[in-house]
Formats: C-alpha cells, sequence, structure tokens
C-alpha cells in the first residue's frame, strides 16, 4: 500500500507544481518545484480530502521535500488505519 500511496502523493503534488511528474525525485523540495504558500495549501487540503487525513501545522510544510511529504502523509494514513473504529 505504501507504493500506492506515494504514486498518488506525487500524482497530487504534480497536478499543483509546473515541473512535470518525471521529473519529481524524493528529494526535490516543494519550493524547488516552482510551489508557493498558496500551492501548498491547495496541496495539503488536496491530500487531506483525497486520504481523509488532518495534516498538523500545514504551514510547515512548505519547504519540505516531496519525499518527507509523502512520509508523512503515509504516516497520518497508518495511524488512522489503527484507530479504533467509532
Amino acid at each position: 500500500m505504501s507504493d500506492n500511496i506515494q504514486e498518488i502523493v506525487l500524482g497530487i503534488l504534480a497536478q499543483h507544481v509546473p515541473i512535470k511528474r518525471e521529473e519529481i525525485g524524493m528529494d526535490t523540495s516543494l519550493l524547488e518545484a516552482g510551489a508557493d504558500s498558496l500551492d501548498a495549501v491547495e496541496i495539503l487540503f488536496a491530500l487531506e480530502d483525497h486520504f481523509d487525513i488532518t495534516i498538523p501545522n500545514p504551514s510547515s510544510v512548505s519547504g519540505e521535500t516531496f519525499g518527507s511529504v509523502v512520509r508523512l502523509v503515509e504516516s497520518l494514513v497508518e495511524q488512522k488505519r489503527s484507530l479504533p473504529a467509532s
């Protein structure tokens, strides 16, 4: 599932930055990819909506790499899965 999450996250990221999906490396930062703070917020909203998660402190993500965003989403999805059903 982790690979699937990575592909989904990278696909969402690619929709909001001016570089092609093939040019996105896991060590590329959102800023290096051309995302401004508004793009970062839109990306985070899209990730939250798609995965039904809440990203804490979204403003801290704008300078992060694609890889760190993927790991954050993977972690939040795993936390959500481990919660008891309500």
